[in-house]
């Protein structure tokens, strides 16, 4: 045999021995599982073809994508009008079951933009559920406001030897920063002021899910004084305060407009940031976010690499929101170094 030969075969060892490794493996999948997600045709001979099934995990309803033995992911997205019917949450869930991982989405209340507590227990227990029937810790990939509802969820105790990391994507810090951010156009850190251009039913949308907080007797007038029909001088001292709060474009006076508020809207506006928990979250934290997204502040990432100095940060530009779009400002520039980050994040949660 001559040595160009022996050379080639030896090449070739060597090279099928690091294909072998769990690393290099489980990197060769995220960028498969990767592709897939986004919606491109690849070729995965080895990939399970797994079929989503109605599954009930730890007592919480919800889609499953039942696959190998390695740990199970959940997936919580945001507010989705068609919940866990969504195409892309299901691409997404599909993709990550084919590289070999069981993946649960639960049914939640979030997906017709509702904040409810029974929705952090619905994840807790989901987590609780899936770490049970693998014997294995649970990685959780949350998605625009789904991404903050797993990080209120982390800090939970009932957590604890459950959930192995929590990957972000689009996910707010403080709820309080987002009602800063759409009723002011920016958000104040750290002294500075950061403008953020918003989409227009931001505004609607928060007007409308805070309104149904109020009294059931209260919500008409509000929702009037808001439009201009009505005198604010005919509000309720709640509905007044929420007013104030919502009608100011002072990014500096929002913190104290926020303190005014009822107790229970104050409550509410805390059990739903996690900046309030983030010192209990003993997990490994990645946060993903989009420069330019329209729906969610990328200062809300700056306030969150702040208060969370352990959590790895990455910013990308070729996406609106949590959807991939090459057509934004950005351009095709920020392909690769985009890419690139998006793999390192699927490969993060591939190795939970």
């Amino acid at each position: 045999m001559d040595r160009r030969r022996r050379t080639l075969i030896l090449t070739g060892v060597v090279v099928v021995g690091l294909a072998l490794l769990p690393v290099v493996r489980n990197r060769i999948s995220a960028a498969a599982t990767l592709l897939e997600a986004l919606g491109m045709s690849v070729p995965r001979p080895f990939a399970p073809n797994v079929k989503p099934e109605t599954a009930e995990v730890g007592g919480v309803t919800g889609r499953l994508y039942k696959s190998g033995d390695y740990p199970a992911v959940l997936v919580v997205p945001g507010a989705t009008p068609d919940g866990v019917e969504d195409a892309r949450v299901n691409d997404l869930a599909r993709a990550l079951a084919r590289a070999g991982r069981t993946v649960f989405i639960p049914d939640l209340d979030l997906y017709r933009e509702q904040f409810t507590k029974a929705d952090l227990e619905r994840i807790v227990a989901a987590v609780g559920g899936l770490a049970e029937s693998s014997g294995r810790p649970v990685a959780v990939l949350g998605i625009s406001y789904g991404g903050s509802f797993s990080l209120v969820a982390a800090a939970d105790d009932r957590m604890e030897g459950r959930l192995s990391r929590v990957a972000t994507l689009g996910a707010y810090y403080d709820l309080e920063g987002v009602i800063q951010a759409v009723t002011t156009g920016g958000s104040t850190v750290d002294d500075r002021f950061i403008p953020w251009e918003g989409h227009p039913i931001a505004g609607e949308v928060l007007a409308t899910r805070t309104a149904e907080l109020l009294p059931e007797e209260e919500q008409k007038s509000f929702l009037a004084a808001l439009d201009g029909r009505l005198d604010i001088e005919h509000l309720a001292p709640s509905s007044r305060a929420l007013y104030d709060l919502l009608a100011n474009d002072d990014p500096w006076r929002t913190s104290e407009l926020a303190e005014r508020l009822h107790p229970s809207l104050r409550s509410l506006i805390e059990a739903f940031s996690p900046s309030q928990v983030a010192d209990e979250i003993g997990v490994p934290v990645l946060a993903l976010h989009s420069i330019d997204d329209p729906l969610v502040p990328y200062a809300e990432l700056i306030r969150l690499e702040a208060g969370m100095p352990q959590a790895e940060i990455l910013t990308v530009r070729l996406f609106r929101h949590v959807d991939f779009d090459p057509s934004s400002p950005s351009g095709w520039w920020s392909l690769i170094p985009d890419m690139w980050k998006v793999w390192h994040f699927t490969t993060w949660i591939l190795a939970g």
